[in-house]
């Protein structure tokens, strides 16, 4: 559980390029797999950004597809109204087969030139890394779409209403029975969801309406967003901490503020590929798109790919 890959019932999950860093989480070990070529394709889980965080650490593509458009039966996320199965793959080519096979429809491939792309500055561009930043801004102007930047309102409430809202849903789930297996913290989380004040549920649901419909209205003036995936590249293993120009930050908190919109307003979301940090380790870019268009985030990511395929290598390792 996690954003790291670090809280693991099988153990780290490490990054291929190296494996002193965290590969992310909490679909780590499925990103893993893709990069180090050890499979065509995987699928991922995403409460909060767990398939696109794995892939924007680890190099490949990871798409979030729009709640409910798949069915639930045996997903362990089916008791979440935040949690979306997902696709990691080595790029949107790869990405776009499993994808339909998922889906059981076709993505067609289609121009994208006309495509406009809204930028969130607040509170997404904010305190990220700066080769992240200027990384997935150079993408962007490399790509040649018009770009227009945005306001979200109450955006900055989304990981708060995220852990509201989550806590209650995950307390609710796991077996009484179960409960002595578990670890100290993991009981401590799922005995703190039932003392929640039911108030707090009531503003949760009010913020998560409030941004579904900010969202649709943005909508109406771009055709998809884009901002860093993660803010910064995957940290060390021995040290899963951030170094952002506020200074130091816990990676799950600073992750989760990048990501978290998605899952809470149930739109699809892609991680793209779009250069290398100076550390050697892959910097993602995340895009987007209004509910049911995840033809359109493969798109856009098979252009970006094109624009930047110069200079970016998968990982070869």
């Amino acid at each position: 559980m996690g954003s790291t890959g670090l809280v693991s019932a099988y153990g780290v999950s490490a990054n291929p390029w190296n494996h002193a860093h965290l590969a992310g989480g909490s679909s780590g070990g499925s990103a893993a797999a893709v990069t180090a070529k050890m499979v065509g394709g995987a699928i991922g889980s995403d409460s909060g950004g767990s398939t696109r965080l794995p892939a924007a650490w680890c190099g490949a593509v990871g798409l979030k597809v729009t709640y409910g458009s798949l069915p639930y039966d045996g997903y362990n996320g089916a008791n979440s109204s935040f949690s979306g199965p997902g696709v990691l793959a080595r790029d949107s080519a790869d990405a776009r087969l499993l994808l339909e096979a998922l889906l059981a429809r076709p993505l067609p491939v289609d121009d994208v030139r006309t495509v406009r792309v809204g930028l969130v500055r607040r509170p997404y561009w904010d305190d990220v890394d700066r080769e992240v930043s200027e990384s997935c801004e150079n993408a962007l102007a490399a790509v040649g779409l018009q770009q227009r930047e945005l306001a979200l309102p109450l955006a900055e409430l989304g990981p708060s209403l995220l852990t509201v809202r989550a806590m209650a849903e995950f307390g609710a789930c796991p077996p009484l029975d179960l409960l002595p297996q578990l670890n100290p913290m993991t009981r401590a989380l799922i005995h703190y969801s039932a003392l929640q004040p039911a108030w707090r549920l009531t503003r949760a649901d009010r913020v998560r309406a409030g941004l579904r419909r900010g969202l649709a209205a943005i909508f109406a003036d771009c055709d998809v967003l884009a901002w860093p995936t993660s803010p910064g590249p995957a940290p060390a293993i021995d040290s899963p901490v951030f170094s952002l120009p506020s200074g130091p930050q816990p990676v799950d908190r600073a992750n989760v503020r990048q990501t978290v919109l998605a899952n809470v307003t149930g739109v699809p979301a892609l991680s793209v590929p779009v250069a290398l940090h100076q550390t050697g380790l892959p910097i993602g870019l995340q895009l987007l798109a209004p509910w049911g268009e995840e033809a359109l985030l493969l798109n856009v990511a098979q252009r970006i790919e094109d624009a930047v395929g110069r200079t970016w290598r998968p990982c070869q390792k």
